[in-house]
């Protein structure tokens, strides 16, 4: 998120974020807790509570096990944009970063409402939908090498641009993720200090464009 917000502050002054959350995260009886801690969470992103929806929807379940009707989820991301006013939607890819059914579900509801908006049939003011590229292996933990392979890359001329948003952060950025991640207390198990470290996702993303 410290990625997405960074590449907000940069590319104008009014933009801002919001975000929308498909289920409480109740999968372990938690939901209650969950909700009120992302919205902790997210202000340490300098996103405000009114702009942080969490959907309580018996139809939107969490967990691994749960199957997700993107057509579901693609009525409440439509709905959030449209009262908001939101003109850039990020969201998953279609291997979810995790590759988490629920996540999943999110990719496809995107591709949805990318037709939509092909077919002139609305989304309000949203000018492009963007989706955060996953990886896998040992890729995924090389923490800020990462940064350096990717400039290395752009430098031998092997990095593809137009539809691509390179976003990258500051080394210490794991320090912001920790603070964030600690206000979502319930959701900060031991892997997850290492996810804080090594993760890629903590200093580079990389946002494709739908076509």
């Amino acid at each position: 998120m410290e990625s997405i917000r960074r590449y907000c502050s940069k590319n104008s002054e009014s933009l801002r974020m919001t975000l929308v959350c498909l289920s409480t995260g109740d999968a372990f009886g938690l939901g209650r807790v969950r909700a009120k801690e992302l919205v902790g969470s997210c202000r340490t992103y300098e996103i405000r509570e009114k702009d942080v929806e969490v959907v309580d929807d018996q139809r939107l379940r969490d967990g691994m096990d749960e199957v997700w009707d993107p057509r579901i989820v693609a009525e409440y991301v439509e709905n959030h944009v449209r009262d908001r006013g939101t003109t850039h939607i990020v969201g998953f890819d279609e291997k979810g970063i995790s590759r988490h059914p629920n996540h999943c579900a999110c990719a496809r509801a995107l591709e949805l409402l990318m037709l939509k908006k092909k077919a002139a049939e609305g989304l309000g003011r949203v000018g492009s939908i963007w989706v955060q590229e996953t990886y896998s292996g040992l890729s995924q933990y090389l923490g800020p090498l990462t940064v350096v392979w990717r400039c290395l890359r752009t430098f031998l001329g092997a990095s593809s641009c137009g539809r691509e948003r390179v976003v990258c952060t500051a080394v210490t950025s794991f320090l912001f993720a920790f603070r964030a991640m600690r206000a979502h207390r319930s959701q900060l198990v031991w892997y997850r200090y290492l996810h804080l470290v090594f993760s890629r996702y903590v200093y580079i993303n990389v946002l494709r464009a739908l076509a």
